[in-house]
C-alpha cells in the first residue's frame, strides 16, 4: 500500500480498542504488562504515529512491538512464522488478504469486543469483519476510491462541471475522446475498458458492481457465496450490467 493511496483513519482509539482486546485474550496468570507483535506493511514511522497520537506509547502496561514488512514477502513470512509457531500476536492485512488468511486467524470473541462497540466505533464498511466467531479483523485505514478530473480537459470540451453520475460519460465522450485516422483511441474520456492498463481495476470493477446492487458475495455458514449471477429483482443481473458497462470503454466504436 502506497503513502498516497491510503487516507489513515484518524481514529485513535482503534489501537486502544485492540490494546483492550489482545490484553484480555492474551494476559497470563496474573501478570500486569502484556507484550504484542505487530506485523504489518505500513512503514514504521506511520505506525509510531498510531501509538503517538492513542497514547499507547505511555501505557507501561502494554507494549507494542512492530516490524514492518514488505507487500511482497508479508504473507509468505506470515505463513513460514506460524509454521514455526513465532508468529506475531496482530497482523496487518488489506481486507482481501484477511479472507485469505481467514483460517490462520484467531477471532476476537464477542465478549472481549462487543458487536455494538464495534459498530458504535468504526465504519459501516469494517462490518464484513463480523462473523459468529467474533471479530476477525479491526479497521485500521480506508483506502476509497476516488476520480480525479482534469480542468483543462473539460474546459476545451466545453463542459463546465464534472461529471456527477455515470450515465452522463455516454454524452461527454464524443467530445472528450481522441482517435486517430484509424479509429484507435488516443485519449479515453475516462480510464476504463481494460485490466492490463488499468491500476486497481479490480476495485473499480467492484465498486461498479456494488453501485449497481449487487453485493458481490454474502457470508454464509460455509464462508463467502458468490452472488455476481443473482438478479436481485433487477431487470438485468447487477453484475453483469456493472462489468458490460466497464468493458465498453475498450470499444473504439462505443465511446
Amino acid at each position: 500500500m502506497s503513502k498516497f493511496q491510503i487516507i489513515l483513519l484518524v481514529i485513535f482509539g482503534v489501537f486502544i480498542l485492540i490494546a483492550v482486546a489482545v490484553f484480555s485474550l492474551y494476559r497470563g496468570g496474573g501478570s500486569s504488562s502484556a507484550t504484542v507483535v505487530v506485523w504489518g506493511d505500513i512503514p514504521s514511522y506511520d505506525f509510531e504515529a498510531f501509538l503517538t497520537n492513542a497514547g499507547l506509547n505511555q501505557d507501561n502496561s502494554l507494549v507494542i512491538k512492530y516490524v514492518a514488512k514488505s507487500p511482497e514477502v508479508l504473507e509468505s513470512d506470515f505463513t513460514e512464522a506460524l509454521a514455526r509457531n513465532v508468529g506475531p500476536d496482530l497482523i496487518i492485512l488489506t481486507q482481501d488478504k484477511i479472507w485469505k488468511e481467514k483460517d490462520k486467524l484467531l477471532p476476537i470473541p464477542y465478549k472481549s469486543v462487543s458487536e455494538r462497540d464495534f459498530k458504535d466505533t468504526f465504519v459501516e464498511e469494517g462490518e464484513l469483519f463480523l462473523t459468529p466467531e467474533g471479530v476477525y479483523a479491526l479497521p485500521l485505514s480506508l483506502d476509497p476510491m476516488v476520480l480525479y478530473y482534469n480542468r483543462d480537459i473539460l474546459s476545451t470540451a466545453k463542459i463546465a462541471n464534472p461529471i456527477s453520475y455515470w450515465d452522463e460519460i455516454y454524452d461527454a465522450a464524443s467530445s472528450l475522446s481522441q482517435k486517430d485516422p484509424a479509429g484507435n483511441i488516443l485519449r479515453s474520456a475516462i480510464a476504463l475498458g481494460e485490466a492490463s492498463n488499468i491500476p486497481n481495476f479490480k476495485s473499480i470493477i467492484s465498486l461498479l458492481m456494488l453501485q449497481a446492487g449487487t453485493p458481490i458475495t454474502t457470508l454464509t455458514a460455509n464462508g463467502l457465496k458468490p452472488e455476481l449471477t443473482s438478479r436481485y429483482d433487477f431487470p438485468v443481473i447487477p453484475g453483469e450490467s456493472a462489468l458490460d458497462f466497464y468493458t465498453q470503454f475498450s470499444n473504439p466504436t462505443r465511446v
